[in-house]
């Protein structure tokens, strides 16, 4: 099971209910990876705030701030420091059907990370809801893992539907 975790930057602590993926919409499938998006009202807008990617039994997949770093103090990512994605929403108010965005070339976190900016995160850009981002391309390995693939602030990741990979995923603090 894959559940997204707010996080306050303030305290480190989690808030709002737990987003778990049967709870998400299916959107669009592209080289067998599944677009999932929910609305979640209420994401905060601070300086820092968060998101971890929590599966229920490898725990925290990914750790991930925005407008600056924090370490959790309490939910499963306890102790670990977030990754700051390098970009920001506007404040007060971030504006209507704009979203943060995972852009690049790949079929994972990885692939996608540098690839088009210093962090591959870039925005806000108009959402993309349901759908691949703004310049974002998936192109698969020959094989590819099993499980999570990306997750974007705006409220929605990929999961990938079947396969294997050649890849190894080591537990890292904090992305895997």
């Amino acid at each position: 099971v894959l559940e997204v975790r707010l996080y306050n930057g303030f305290n480190g602590e989690t808030y709002g209910a737990i987003q778990r993926l049967e709870d998400f919409t299916l959107g669009q499938t592209v080289a067998g990876y599944g677009i999932y998006y929910k609305d979640i009202s209420g994401i905060q807008n601070g300086a820092p705030d968060g998101l971890a990617l929590v599966h229920d039994t490898l725990g925290v997949l990914q750790f991930l701030s925005y407008e600056g770093t924090f370490t959790a103090a309490g939910g499963p990512a306890a102790g670990l420091t977030s990754t700051d994605i390098g970009v920001e929403e506007d404040h007060p108010v971030p504006p209507a059907g704009h979203s943060l965005q995972l852009t690049g070339i790949g079929d994972s976190y990885f692939d996608f990370h540098y690839s088009a900016s210093p962090t591959g995160w870039a925005g806000p850009m108009p959402a993309t809801k349901g759908q691949v981002n703004t310049n974002q391309t998936i192109v698969p390995e020959p094989a590819s893992m099993a499980g999570w693939v990306a997750l974007a602030a705006s409220g929605w990741f990929m999961a990938r539907r079947a396969g294997r990979s050649r890849r190894r995923y080591a537990r890292r603090n904090p992305l895997v």
